[in-house]
């Protein structure tokens, strides 16, 4: 019969127009017919009523990576909330949110520091006029601007660690043997992972 093949429950289609599935041995008469639309693939099983995708280990390593962007993306969208920062000696201290929203952000605030520390350590004076993210300038002496730096570090850093440790938990998700139904488990646990959870929160005005 050209364009037609018998397979039962549990078996793999053919790539081909129609299918005819055996459903149950004691109903007459004992098949279905399936219209081959391009749906079914290699690998899918039929289970008396549809065709089965089964996961293959290349779902899983997929998987994993549209994780990790997500993760990454989530990163550095956090980062970009700026960084808010308390410099000076009290009660002369000032707050204020710097801007962290690409790199050009970060390389303004790297170069400040590396002026501010340059001029520690040839013992000269330093000041600088910063603009933060509400506009405003402030005045910065060199251990202002120094400190500033190093706390815009930490918030970045602290947002890396977070990353990692999403990832991590990610990359640990591993099938619990071989079946077809430990890697749709794994495939499962990597999607219901919640990666909105354990990040630096942004201190308040």
């Amino acid at each position: 019969m050209p364009d037609f093949a018998m397979i039962e429950p549990g078996e793999l289609p053919r790539p081909i127009r129609n299918i005819i599935v055996a459903e149950n041995a004691n109903v007459i008469p004992p098949w279905l017919l399936v219209p081959w639309d391009g749906v079914a693939k290699i690998g899918d099983l039929w289970d008396g009523q549809a065709f089965i995708r089964q996961p293959l280990v290349g779902d899983l390593v997929a998987a994993k990576a549209k994780r990790m962007k997500e993760i990454d993306d989530l990163r550095d969208l956090l980062i970009a909330r700026g960084a808010r920062v308390t410099v000076g000696e009290a009660p002369a201290d000032i707050t204020f949110l710097v801007q962290t929203r690409d790199d050009r952000d970060k390389v303004n605030v790297n170069g400040i520091v590396s002026l501010a520390i340059l001029a520690t350590v040839a013992q000269q004076p330093f000041q600088v006029g910063f603009r933060d993210a509400d506009d405003i300038v402030h005045e910065l002496d060199g251990s202002m601007a120094i400190s500033m730096g190093q706390q815009v570090g930490l918030w970045v850093e602290s947002h890396y660690v977070a990353a990692w440790d999403h990832k991590d938990a990610i990359k640990a998700i591993q099938p619990a043997d071989g079946s077809a139904a430990a890697l749709r488990a794994a495939l499962l646990a990597i999607e219901d992972h919640d990666i909105t959870t354990n990040w630096p929160a942004q201190p308040a005005p």
